[in-house]
Formats: structure tokens, C-alpha cells, sequence
């Protein structure tokens, strides 16, 4: 086999080794279950992908003549290239990671860790916060309260970032179903987007012998790219799955 296409494998080898350790953190750790997708993981994996992938090993493929004078400063330069898109790409995935799941208004909003450092809050997560495992995160519900939307006006800040009125999501289920119209309602909706939900929520039944297909709802979701709704269940907030759609109703 040709020296280039020697050089060429192997660095696409090692660059594809590097980038699924990259990939296994921020689907498992950073984006967890459906936030990959919602948050911008896919986004930010772009400029990895692209870089380290793509460009450098046929950058390598191009540029590599044994014996070629000039050869290991060229190949400095694609890894010194490939190391700045690497780090750069896995700051954005690192920062623009969701750390927190807030209902505000009837919704979800995830709210991510560039969102709360913009702001000038240190996110602090509620170690025993673990109502909904399914969804990996940190959960909450924002206190509804005259005071609470006073205090978070004057501060200048959206209301989900002010930890101060987060209400752990197990213990505030309760008060926010009883208070909320629109759990349960998709009168609103068009007939496909009504039936791809309901059928969404008929599958999610079927794969848990244990949930009655009448127990689940569905709450709206707003991530940083994507925006649908949560499958969840009507006692204990659970949830199960996630529907893209474009939002009709909050």
C-alpha cells in the first residue's frame, strides 16, 4: 500500500478514535438522553467533525511524500490545526451543555450552562433532585408567586435562571398539575400534529405495560434548536419521551 494511504488510514483512525470519546461524553454526561439533540450537541459536534474528520486527514492525504522536506512541520501544522478545532469544539459543547429542566408558564424550558454564566449565576444543582431519572437532569419548577416575577423583574434576568423561586419538580408535581389548563390538551393542535402526538403517546404505552395510556400528557418543550413536546405522566411528572413539533399552544 502506498505511504499515503498509510499515513492517511491512520490518521483518520486515530482521529475517529478521538472523536468517539468525544461523542460517548456528550451523549452520555453532557446532553443526556434527548439534549443532544435539543441543546446543540449536534451543532457544536459539527466543527469537530468537520475539522478533525474531514479536513485533517486529507490534509494529510495530500500534503504526505516520504522523504518530503518540509514533512513534519506540515504535519505539526494539520495537528496544531485539528488541536484548535478540537478544543474549541468541545468548549462549545461543554458550555452550551443543559444543566437544568424548568417549568415555567406551562413549559419546559432546558436552561443551559452558557445561559446561567451569561447571567452572572452560579448554577448550584439540588443533589437529591432525581423525580425524573429518564431525563438526566437537574429539574424544577418555577415559583408562580407575585413576589417571585417582582423580584426576578428587578433583577434583569429571565425568571428560569433565578434559582432562588426553584421548586424541587418532585415535590411541586402536585400544585403545578392541579394548576395547570393545558396539560392534557391538544384541542388546539392540527389533525397530523394531534395524531402524530397521540400516536407517539400510544407507542410509550405500549413499550411499559404498567402506564395507562390516559395517565400521559403532554407539556411543551423549548430547547436552544428544537422545540416540541414531552410524553409525561399525569401523578408522578415522569417522562417518557420526546415529540418534535412546532409549538401551537404553551
Amino acid at each position: 500500500m502506498n505511504n499515503r494511504y498509510c499515513a492517511f488510514f491512520a490518521h483518520l483512525v486515530v482521529s475517529a478514535l478521538v472523536l468517539l470519546t468525544i461523542y460517548f461524553l456528550a451523549r452520555t454526561i453532557w446532553y443526556p438522553e434527548y439534549f443532544y439533540d435539543l441543546d446543540g450537541g449536534f451543532e457544536a459536534s459539527k466543527v469537530i467533525f468537520l475539522v478533525d474528520l474531514v479536513l485533517g486527514p486529507l490534509l494529510t492525504l495530500l500534503i504526505y511524500k516520504p522523504k518530503k522536506k518540509g514533512l513534519m512541520f506540515d504535519l505539526c501544522c494539520i495537528g496544531l490545526m485539528q488541536l484548535m478545532a478540537l478544543s474549541y469544539g468541545v468548549y462549545l459543547l461543554y458550555n452550551y451543555r443543559p444543566v437544568a429542566l424548568v417549568i415555567q408558564n406551562n413549559s419546559f424550558f432546558s436552561v443551559t450552562a452558557d445561559v446561567y454564566k451569561n447571567y452572572g449565576v452560579k448554577f448550584l444543582p439540588d443533589s437529591s433532585n432525581d423525580s425524573i431519572k429518564k431525563c438526566g437532569l437537574s429539574c424544577y419548577i418555577l415559583e408562580n408567586s407575585y413576589e417571585s416575577r417582582t423580584n426576578i423583574m428587578s433583577k434583569g434576568i429571565p425568571a428560569r435562571v433565578s434559582q432562588e423561586f426553584y421548586i424541587d419538580y418532585s415535590e411541586g408535581w402536585k400544585e403545578y398539575l392541579e394548576s395547570s389548563s393545558s396539560f392534557f390538551d391538544t384541542s388546539k393542535l392540527p389533525d397530523e400534529q394531534k395524531i402524530e402526538l397521540l400516536s407517539a403517546r400510544t407507542k410509550v404505552s405500549s413499550a411499559d405495560k404498567h402506564t395507562n395510556e390516559l395517565d400521559l400528557g403532554f407539556i411543551p418543550m423549548y430547547g436552544r434548536y428544537i422545540q416540541g413536546y414531552f410524553i409525561v405522566h399525569r401523578s408522578s411528572g415522569q417522562i417518557f419521551s420526546f415529540v418534535e413539533q412546532k409549538l401551537l399552544f404553551d
